[in-house]
Parts: C-alpha cells; sequence; structure tokens
C-alpha cells in the first residue's frame, strides 16, 4: 500500500498521474476552461469558465464516441453508458470540489440529462474507490456540484423561472443547477458565479 494522500493538491495530482484521458482534458484556454459543443444543430456552442485554478483535474466524457463512457458496455445499453460534457477537480477558495458540466441547445425535458449525470457520477465515484485503495485518499471533503447549462433568450433570473425550473434531483444528496444563457457562441462565467449560485 502506498503512503496516504491527504491534502486536495496531491489527491487531484495523483489523479491527473493515473488517469490517461490525453485529448479527453478539458481544453484550457487563457486561464478558462472551454465547454463547447460542435453539432450544427447546437445552438449553445461555447462556455469559458473564468478562474481555473491549479491543481486541477478537468476532463470531457463525451470525447469521439457522444454518450459512451466505456468500451466495455454495449453502445446500446440504455442509461449506463452516458457521459457529461464536463467534470472538474479542483479546489476553490480552499474547498475542494467536483463540478459535473452538461450543455443543452434548450432548457431539456429530465430525461435528455439526468442518467448522463448519474452515469457520470458512477465513473467519478469508480476513480475515487480506485484512489481510496491504492493510495488511502479521502474524497469526503469534496463537494460535488452538478450544472446545466443551456440556451435561453431571455437569460431568467432562477428565481424567476417558475415550477418547471426547479432543481432536478440526482438522487437523496444532490441536485442540479441550472444556468441559462443567452449567447449561442461564446458565454463567460467565473467559477465562483458557478459555485455560488
Amino acid at each position: 500500500m502506498k503512503p496516504k494522500i491527504e491534502t486536495t493538491a496531491a489527491i487531484i495530482n495523483k489523479l491527473r498521474e493515473i488517469v490517461n484521458l490525453g485529448k479527453y482534458f478539458l481544453p484550457e484556454v487563457d486561464n478558462q476552461w472551454l465547454l463547447q459543443e460542435t453539432g450544427k444543430e447546437a445552438k449553445l456552442k461555447k462556455i469559458f469558465i473564468r478562474e481555473v485554478t491549479n491543481p486541477n483535474c478537468a476532463f470531457k466524457l463525451d470525447g469521439e464516441n457522444p454518450n459512451h463512457i466505456c468500451l466495455y458496455f454495449s453502445k446500446s445499453a440504455e442509461f449506463v453508458n452516458q457521459g457529461c460534457d464536463g467534470i472538474i477537480f479542483t479546489e476553490f477558495e480552499t474547498k475542494p470540489y467536483i463540478i459535473f458540466c452538461e450543455m443543452k441547445s434548450e432548457f431539456p425535458k429530465e430525461k435528455d440529462y439526468k442518467s448522463q449525470f448519474i452515469s457520470a457520477l458512477c465513473f467519478v465515484e469508480y476513480l475515487e474507490l480506485l484512489l481510496k485503495r491504492f493510495y488511502d485518499c479521502d474524497f469526503s471533503n469534496f463537494k460535488k456540484q452538478f450544472i446545466l447549462f443551456y440556451y435561453s433568450k431571455e437569460n431568467t433570473p432562477m428565481q424567476n423561472f417558475g415550477s418547471k425550473h426547479k432543481p432536478v434531483a440526482i438522487d437523496e444528496k444532490y441536485k442540479v443547477r441550472n444556468f441559462p444563457n443567452s449567447k449561442t457562441e461564446e458565454n463567460y462565467l467565473t467559477l465562483s458565479e458557478i459555485l455560488r449560485h
């Protein structure tokens, strides 16, 4: 057994060592993480998240095979073989976070994104278990956030959304937080806006 890894920075750095994601790491552009949809029909093309903090481990789960998270699962397997657009392990204002990000062209139905978040959560829990078993890493202090970005002409303040836009529960512990964006090409948000929203 390896020596215990205790600090947030050491845990994130160890995660970067063991995960061979190569081209699936989330791009950093001018100290910003870039989430993007490249499909012709996508209304929401790019989300730039400012205030990149180091160390971090940020990656996308859809890659070249959209919504196929693992080669060991059948592509036709319902729900289990999905991922979300980005996962960010980071520390902000001395607090560790795991941020799950998904982009949609408009406010979607629950069935269009909930299973993606759940499958991505299972993948992250597997990573946590590997690091705990082999390196005695403790993820109990990491706060998980589930963020749904989508296009909205009005960019309506969250408190005025109405009942159909209330946060959807992933399970008894986690809820999805909604972020409307009024621009189609480029939207800029800070990490503090996302985490304090």
